[in-house]
């Protein structure tokens, strides 16, 4: 469901535009307009301007659901703690690398400044979280 929505924002944002270059959307197989989707996100989000985005609850696939790179995540102020866990492949698989990253955001630490998520990897959130660039210290 949550992908749908999504779908149908980016495609409610992305209509005029098309049209305006002449793509017929109408015409594209579901599988089209869901690469299209993903190639959006993809650049929308490897753009300067581009600052943050609040991810919700849910289990994410890294390199369809969010495009691979290093990020930060923040919890959100209004919620008081999340789990966040990034898995190698599959949720709850024991075996191998397993679980990359299981932390608590709470009040005490409210942000991970930086973690890289991996195509293929799956990223697990027990509430909404924000998730933007990290923030480089230039040395």
């Amino acid at each position: 469901m949550k992908r749908i929505a999504a779908l149908a924002l980016v495609l409610a944002l992305l209509i005029p535009a098309c049209f305006a270059e002449g793509i017929d959307l109408a015409a594209m197989t579901y599988e089209q307009l869901l690469d299209l989707n993903h190639q959006l996100v993809r650049e929308i989000m490897s753009r300067p301007e581009w600052k943050e985005v609040r991810v919700p609850a849910g289990q994410w696939k890294v390199g369809e659901d969010i495009p691979a790179g290093v990020y930060s995540f923040t919890k959100e102020s209004d919620i008081s703690s999340v789990l966040i866990q990034v898995w190698d492949k599959s949720v709850n698989d024991y075996s191998g690398n397993g679980i990359r990253l299981s932390e608590v955001l709470d009040r005490k630490t409210d942000q991970i400044g930086k973690f890289e998520l991996f195509d293929g990897n799956i990223l697990h959130l027990s509430d909404p979280i924000i998730i933007a660039r990290p923030v480089v210290l230039g040395f």
